[in-house]
């Protein structure tokens, strides 16, 4: 037995409430028999090939003009004081600084240097890769 509503033209229909019996729809078996899956994918999954996941992970890059980094800072500060604090480290003002410290870095151009460096931001530097990950691409 069903408990319907009309209202304004849309009809919802809940099946009515009784002891040991589901008390709505089933979401997760709607999602599952209203899912597509293209054959693409069926081929994908029946290879065993993995779905999702990319080595090395996609991080942004900021690109800035020289001495041109965000700088956030508080209302009340004094702007003579944030004038001489020096600017502060993003990756590609690091990307330089790490190209005059490791000469292995300098084979590689700022967009490919994730594959082979890690960011640290807690030390706001890049710190070479314990596993080189080119070469899982």
């Amino acid at each position: 037995m069903l408990d319907c509503n009309l209202d304004v033209g849309v009809h919802v229909c809940a099946p009515s409430m009784h002891a040991g019996e589901m008390q709505g729809p089933d979401e997760v078996k709607e999602f599952l028999d209203g899912r597509f899956v293209s054959s693409a994918e069926a081929m994908w999954h029946t290879l065993s090939f993995p779905m999702h996941g990319g080595a090395p992970n996609v991080i942004r890059l900021a690109v800035h003009l020289h001495d041109c980094q965000r700088v956030q800072f508080n209302h009340n500060d004094a702007l003579a004081e944030l004038a001489e604090l020096p600017a502060p480290v993003t990756k590609l003002t690091d990307f330089f600084a790490l190209c005059a410290r490791d000469p292995n870095a300098r084979a590689f151009t700022y967009p490919d240097i994730a594959q082979h460096y890690a960011w640290d931001a807690s030390l706001r530097r890049w710190k070479r890769r314990r596993n080189d990950r080119s070469r899982r691409l």
